[in-house]
This record gives C-alpha cells, structure tokens and sequence, in this order.
C-alpha cells in the first residue's frame, strides 16, 4: 500500500509543448499499470488528470468541504491536544476556545482542516513569545504561557487580510472560485 500525496504533476494533462512533463506522465502511467498493491492519490484538481490516468482508477473517495459542526470538532481536538500534552506549560483561556467556537467571523471564515491546524499552532507559537518575552518582573513562580482570545483574534485577521489580498490579485475570485474557473475542479457546494 502507498500514498502519494498532491501527484498533480503525475496526473495533469499532457500539452504538446511540454515534453519533459509529458515524459514525467507517461513514466508514471507505466508504473501505476505495473503496480501490485493499493495505490492512494491526492489531489484537490481532479478536473486537471489527464484522460488515461482517469482511465486507471478503480475507487474514488470524495470528501466535501466542512460544515460547521465539524469545524467545531476539530478545533475542540486541537484544544484537548493542548491540554492534554501541554497543559503543564500552556493554559487555554475560556474566552479563547469561546471565541474560536462562537466568534461570528471566525466562524465565517469557512476554514479547512489544514487552516484550522496552521491557525491553532500559530496561536500556540504567538502565546508562547509573548510568555517568553514577558518582563522577568511580572511573572510569578509556576507561571505557564496562557492561549488568549487575542491570539486567535490576531490569526484571524491575518488570514482575512491574506484572502483579501489574494482575491485582489485574482479578479476578486477566492481560491475555490478560481479553481472552478480554471476546471480544476468542481464547485463545493457543501
């Protein structure tokens, strides 16, 4: 059994005018013929895959984008991670998982899975600088590095602005409009 993730360079469409790519295909369409065991690619571009890659797959697993419940349960799992490996040198404020789980724009915000891991580590990182360079003076033995409502707050405004931006430079498309456009894939109408 294997995985592969993202191939997208494996399994794109061959062009005329890109040998080399063309050659990366068609070595990879041999051994994906030739494999014995359970093959796994990832991919969000399937609307991408060359036609006699398609014509290889025996299993397709689809997931669709988050609702908001789950959303709700993986970042309640990112909270009882920290907890429960670091809860000796790291306390949750209530206000922050309040904020996270009830905070009307970053409830909007629509994340991924990946976004919700990359944003609850950055927050984690932004605690724990602010812990360490925090004057000497104003800590009290046993103090611990505290994950604060703001920290969230910060990365929240952080990737808004990022997406804006990003939007501005395509067009005003976010990036799930834009792979529509671009048939990379399907819109998720989840």
């Amino acid at each position: 059994m294997m995985l592969i993730d993202e191939p997208d360079v494996f399994l794109e469409k061959r062009q005329d005018s890109d040998i080399q790519r063309n050659s990366l295909v068609s070595v990879f369409l041999r051994e994906v013929e030739y494999y014995q065991g359970i093959l796994f690619l990832t991919s969000n571009r399937v609307g991408k895959f060359d036609d006699a890659i398609v014509s290889r797959i025996h299993v397709v697993i689809h997931y669709k984008g988050l609702d908001d419940e789950y959303r709700e349960k993986i970042w309640n799992q990112f909270f009882d991670k920290l907890e429960s490996e670091r809860g000796t040198t790291m306390r949750i404020d209530r206000s922050a998982k309040r904020d996270v789980l009830e905070n009307k724009r970053m409830v909007e915000m629509k994340w991924n899975g990946r976004e919700i891991r990359n944003a609850f580590q950055t927050a984690v990182v932004l605690a724990e600088y602010r812990f360490l360079t925090e004057p000497r003076a104003e800590k009290e033995k046993g103090d611990i590095a505290v994950l604060e409502e703001e920290d969230f707050k910060q990365i929240c405004d952080m990737t808004i602005n990022f997406k804006e931006y990003l939007k501005g430079l395509n067009e005003g498309q976010d990036e799930e409009v834009r792979a529509f456009s671009e048939k990379a894939r399907a819109l998720d109408l989840a």
